[in-house]
């Protein structure tokens, strides 16, 4: 596989020594320090390659005289991480080899001690060189963890049996307690951030010469970084072995197969690079430059000419770099980060800068600065399934170099950011994002409440117009109540005219049945009357010619038959009264005849 000449974010490894320039000097110097102290503490900035120097450089050159036990504890994160004590005593038993001799001691309290005594040393010195790389993170473990793992170390330091194991071994042979007594040949390198180094404090009461042996890595001097820049680009595509005549500290020849061809810097490019450098070093050096800005500028270089972007301009047959094909350094950390996000296919690109930038870096709230994060990679997996995360797509990510993968003590493996220095734009591209995101969700929430409003507007119309249907449909309603009302009530009218009718013709049919039978009375009383006036008038004739007697009983007879005959006048003028009333004037005419001709008929009676 094809590799960068400039491994850009990540530390350099143990298998990248050839392309590890600049740093002669320092690794020199510290390889000499770990040989005569046991304790020494590696500082310096973030960005400015401890964990390079001691990967591609230290470590390297000591493994064959002692070997070494590197520990990276992570940020504590609960529930997840191991306890320091635990973590070292598993690194520990991956790295060294079972010691037979000492079988015997696990019946002995549990202890550092005892625990690098059940191992020995594959080197050939014997001894051990225990690596506590970011150390800063340690302080990041619950209180008594801490106190546990300080007071352990030290006894492990320490050249004499702790005390509690001495007591334990006094009914052991001779040569078991011998061999449990002597001290194990361990030394202590401890890299952390200058920045962090205070905390070292907290050390004091169990190793308080700690501090003691101390060294600082400083940024690269102007030269120092010329090395940097030079070295890897002119590289040709060799066995290690054949690079190893001009870096004297690689020992392997794996043949390096790069992505770009040897190329060259113009002198007035390089003296661009290192002084763009120099005036991005936020410390006091004001000449010093900054490795991991080193490696990311030169690795934006090196795409340029991987992708014949950058020509030959001497006619050697290799790419020459002028100023003009420098990338603009205010912007190149943030191009170089989503330039490696953008070798990820393009539906994973938002998953993987979520992973980046959610579930490995956390923002301390009192200070604002974002630190690393190193999370066992099937809980990355199930934080991030359900957004799309695949364990492909964490290895593609370690193939950008944004993240690196490290043996943890669970079998499994830890990733995290390859560098500190990535910390700035990455938590500036997620601040970005966020704000993106936030404005994204304001906008669809307007939307949604546009929508909503135009939905409530709509629904309002639809009840407007229901409403108006409905009253409508109301008034409607209310008017066929009033018409079908007014219709019964004209029905009930009528039916009412039709029963008065009805009655009327029942009272006229009544009334002139009793009409009839007056008139039949009254008929009846005329003949009467009329038949009483005839014997009253033949009576009268007789009684002309009668005795007085007879006179005065015919006399009778006319007073009686004057009377009846009143009667009968008067029942004919009611009679006629009542035809009136009934608007029958012709029954009323008749009856006025017949009243008038009885009055006649009386008149000329009394004649």
């Amino acid at each position: 596989m094809k590799i960068n000449r400039y491994p850009g974010v990540k530390p350099f490894s143990a298998n990248e020594q050839a392309l590890f320039f600049g740093r002669d000097r320092d690794i020199a110097d510290l390889c000499d320090l770990m040989r005569v102290e046991k304790t020494c503490v590696l500082f310096g900035k973030s960005g400015y390659g401890k964990s390079s120097i001691l990967q591609a450089g230290v470590l390297p050159r000591l493994a064959a005289e002692c070997l070494p036990i590197e520990v990276r504890f992570g940020e504590y994160i609960a529930g997840q991480s191991l306890p320091p004590l635990e973590n070292l005593c598993l690194a520990l038993a991956k790295r060294a080899l079972s010691n037979p001799q000492m079988a015997f001691a696990k019946d002995l309290p549990d202890s550092l001690w005892v625990h690098f005594k059940k191992f020995r040393s594959a080197a050939t010195g014997g001894g051990y060189l225990l690596v506590f790389d970011q150390f800063e993170e340690f302080f990041s473990y619950p209180t008594e963890q801490q106190r546990a793992f300080r007071e352990q170390l030290a006894e492990l330091l320490n050249d004499e049996l702790p005390e509690d194991l001495r007591e334990a071994a006094r009914e052991l042979p001779r040569e078991q307690r011998r061999l449990l007594a002597t001290a194990s040949d361990i030394r202590l390198l401890v890299a952390l951030r200058s920045d962090r180094l205070h905390e070292l404090d907290q050390m004091k009461d169990y190793l308080p010469t700690l501090l003691h042996k101390r060294y600082e890595l400083r940024a690269l001097s102007r030269e120092q970084a010329r090395e940097a820049v030079l070295g890897p680009a002119g590289l040709p595509d060799v066995a290690l072995a054949e690079a190893g005549s001009q870096n004297p500290q690689i020992t392997q020849s794996t043949p390096l197969q790069f992505i770009s061809p040897p190329f060259s810097y113009s002198e007035t490019a390089l003296q661009q690079i290192l002084t763009d450098l120099s005036r991005s070093n936020t410390t006091q050096q004001a000449s010093g430059v900054e490795a991991f800005q080193l490696q990311i500028l030169c690795d934006s270089i090196e795409s340029k000419v991987a992708a014949g972007r950058v020509p030959d301009r001497d006619g050697d047959g290799l790419p020459d770099v002028m100023p003009e094909d420098l990338p603009d350094f205010s912007e190149v950390f943030g191009q170089y980060y989503e330039r490696r996000l953008a070798q990820l296919p393009e539906q994973e690109r938002d998953v993987a800068r979520r992973v980046v930038e959610d579930g490995l870096v956390r923002l301390d709230p009192a200070t604002g600065e974002g630190r690393r994060l190193s999370v066992d990679g099937d809980a990355l997996l199930q934080q991030f399934v359900n957004q799309g995360l695949t364990t492909d797509l964490l290895r593609a990510l370690e193939g950008t170099f944004l993240l690196r993968r490290e043996p943890n003590t669970l079998g499994g493996y830890n990733y995290e950011l390859s560098h500190d220095t990535l910390l700035a734009p990455i938590t500036a591209a997620a601040k970005e994002r966020r704000q993106r995101e936030k404005a994204e969700r304001l906008r669809r929430q307007a939307q949604r409440q546009k929508a909503e409003r135009k939905k409530i507007e709509a629904a309002r119309r639809r009840n407007l117009v229901i409403g108006l249907g409905a009253l409508a449909l109301l008034a409607f309603a209310f008017y066929q109540n009033w018409e079908a009302r007014t219709a019964k009530h004209e029905a009930d009218v009528m039916t009412d005219l039709a029963k008065e009718k009805t009655e009327l013709v029942a009272q006229k049919d009544s009334l002139a049945t009793r009409s009839q039978a007056r008139a039949d009375t009254l008929l009846n009383s005329v003949n009467v009357a009329t038949t009483k006036i005839e014997l009253a008038e033949k009576e009268l004739k007789l009684a002309r010619n009668a005795t007085q007697a007879q006179k005065q009983l015919a006399l009778r007879n006319l007073e009686e038959a004057e009377k009846a005959g009143g009667k009968v006048v008067h029942l004919i003028l009611n009679n006629a009264k009542q035809q009136v009333k009934s608007l029958n004037y012709h029954g009323a005419a008749s009856a006025l005849e017949n009243a008038k001709l009885l009055l006649d008929g009386r008149q000329d009676s009394a004649c």
